[in-house]
């Protein structure tokens, strides 16, 4: 599903053919089913990625031949269509992992939920992505930390694929990048999280060393999940503490807390001095409180920042014969801390709405003589305003039907384009979402009326935070314009 209005309302079930399984449950198959995606929308473009386990047989009763498979699809319009599956373990998990003294390699997975893309490293055309998975071997199940330059047509292990970050027993795992870009992988265990931290002597190069595992529970008063094992997602994020003005990071982390698949909670750690995590020691202790989600059964977990600069939550709730309830929770930081900290909205701006663009006109500029319908495919569903549509300019009108985010327009009389060049269609106005002040416009076919002004343009440069210095400087003067490109907000069901 997906959200154009940060939460507040979702579209339709959208299920691809592409990513539905035949269920043919037979050794090697790669088409069996897909399930336990992982997720991430670039920052600066419509592109959108999903990996996702694939095939048969499962995780634990793989071998180097018949082994569970990792499968790829991108979008290009913000998730409305995908292209894929394209299988992406051999060469970049299986095959290194062969003249590794860890491997081989058996059954592979990354951790569902969020795909973290970095905040800090461009390289190219894209910023960096981080994913983590775990993999098992004839050593124990292993995780891992895979990195991509290309938004994840290619991908390499971080730190080499000599070293696991987290040795047996490596779980479901996630990675997020700390305040100074160095790259944290927590991994599910009994009563908390194992973690590990990798230190960069190049960041562009991708080139350092993983730490140690080390254990946060309640032994260190870190991320006290109780008895349980169970995925949960790991964010950092830009804060200002209110009690004191301060400009600080905080670090996130959910799961259960019941000594059952229960109460579903977020812990939280202000990582204002570096000494905080400097080491996986100092990471792991002291973390600075929580906030419960769920009151009853409860168990996956994971979120993202919108970009309203909420926290979108998504997690299973009230467990049944059939699977559990897929909860969306829009969550401000004062909600998840207690009204301790609010998010920096110096630092990483909100967007305040998502405005609407034209994918696609069709008949397309140069393609024909004479014209008398034209198909406009909007990037986001068409709102009330939307549905009036200002053809006056070119002299002509025509009949408006909306289904979704596609306007037909019929015209009355048909454009005639002058030879040997083709006219260009009619433009279309760049409007944005609706108002409060406007009225809704009946439903059914419409005449076009010029109603609705197109609004200025919106820019579609991205910014990034900068590293964090160690030298103080006076607060950024808040933008007044957004930079930061539209995308859509929400999770993968």
């Amino acid at each position: 599903r997906r959200s154009f209005d940060f939460g507040k309302t979702w579209g339709e079930i959208q299920k691809p053919a592409n990513m539905v399984g035949d269920g043919k449950c037979s050794g090697g198959h790669d088409y069996a089913g897909f399930g336990d995606p992982c997720i991430v929308a670039d920052r600066e473009s419509d592109r959108v990625m999903i990996l996702s386990c694939a095939g048969y047989p499962g995780f634990f009763s793989c071998t180097r031949q018949q082994h569970q498979r990792c499968a790829r699809w991108y979008s290009d319009d913000a998730g409305e269509t995908w292209t894929g599956p394209v299988f992406i373990d051999n060469p970049y998990v299986f095959e290194p992992l062969d003249s590794s003294p860890l491997g081989p390699g058996q059954g592979m997975f990354f951790g569902s939920g969020k795909i973290h893309q970095s905040r800090f490293v461009k390289v190219g055309q894209y910023y960096r992505l981080y994913a983590a998975n775990s993999v098992n071997t004839n050593n124990g199940c292993m995780n891992f930390v895979l990195y991509s330059d290309d938004f994840g047509e290619s991908w390499q292990f971080l730190g080499g694929n000599k070293v696991s970050p987290i040795p047996p027993s490596g779980d479901e795992p996630k990675c997020e990048e700390l305040p100074n870009g160095n790259v944290l992988i927590t991994s599910r265990c009994s009563g908390g999280r194992n973690i590990n931290i990798f230190k960069f002597t190049n960041m562009e190069k991708a080139t350092g060393s993983w730490g140690s595992k080390t254990f946060s529970g309640a032994s260190n008063n870190g991320i006290k999940a109780s008895s349980n094992a169970c995925n949960g997602e790991t964010l950092v994020i830009p804060v200002v503490r209110k009690a004191d003005g301060v400009k600080t990071w905080l670090i996130m982390q959910s799961v259960p807390t019941g000594t059952t698949r229960a109460n579903v909670s977020i812990f939280y750690k202000d990582l204002e001095k570096t000494t905080s995590y400097s080491t996986c020691a100092n990471l792991a202790k002291d973390w600075t409180g929580y906030h419960q989600s769920s009151l009853s059964s409860s168990g996956y977990s994971t979120m993202c920042v919108q970009g309203n600069k909420h926290i979108a939550f998504f997690y299973e709730e009230n467990s049944k014969n059939d699977g559990y309830d897929m909860v969306y929770k829009d969550y401000t930081v004062e909600d998840i801390t207690d009204s301790l900290y609010t998010y920096d909205l110096e630092a990483d701006p909100a967007i305040p709405d998502i405005p609407f663009h034209v994918n696609e006109v069709t008949p397309a500029s140069g393609t024909v003589e004479e014209i008398s319908t034209l198909t406009v495919t909007f990037n986001k569903p068409v709102t009330d305003c939307m549905k009036s549509v200002d053809l006056t300019a070119d002299g002509v009108r025509g009949t408006c039907d909306f289904q979704e985010n596609v306007l037909t327009i019929t015209l009355d009389e048909p454009i005639t384009a002058p030879s040997p060049s083709p006219r260009e269609p009619p433009s279309m106005p760049t409007a944005r979402a609706v108002t409060p002040s406007l009225s809704p416009i009946a439903s059914g076919p419409r005449t076009c009326s010029p109603s609705c002004p197109p609004p200025p343009n919106s820019p579609t440069s991205a910014t990034t935070r900068p590293m964090p210095s160690t030298t103080p400087t006076s607060p950024p003067t808040p933008p007044t314009t957004r930079t930061r490109a539209p995308r859509p907000s929400g999770l993968p069901v």
